[in-house]
């Protein structure tokens, strides 16, 4: 199944110059992190949701600067998207991200700062 997002409730709802890789990578952790949607209300658990999986998997996105990762204002920006996600719970996601950080071989990285304070 194809993964689908509407981005016409966003402003400006349309993808601006040099934001596709972002946007694509919002998607993906998106389905990784069973989000749906990103609203005014939940942005902030959607950057709480997909900071933790950067957390244990690192960056998701890699320019040739090197690694950057999601900020708030990233998951602000795109606050309106609609995807065909299967959305998860709060208890749901906390499992599954156990589970995710239980395979991991080798200890999770800790950030020397939050990646969205600049």
């Amino acid at each position: 199944m194809s993964l689908n997002w509407d981005i016409r409730n966003c402003t400006p709802p349309q993808i601006q110059e040099g934001e596709h890789n972002k946007h694509y990578v919002v998607c993906l952790l998106c389905l990784l992190a069973g989000v749906g949607e990103i609203t005014e209300e939940n942005k902030i658990e959607v950057f709480e949701r997909i900071h933790a999986i950067e957390e244990i998997q690192g960056a998701s996105l890699i320019t040739p600067d090197g690694d950057v990762y999601l900020t708030q204002t990233d998951i602000d920006r795109w606050a309106g998207m609609k995807l065909n996600v299967v959305s998860m719970g709060k208890r749901e996601f906390k499992t599954w991200l156990r589970r995710m950080q239980s395979k991991r071989k080798e200890p999770t990285k800790r950030f020397t700062r939050r990646p969205h304070e600049n």
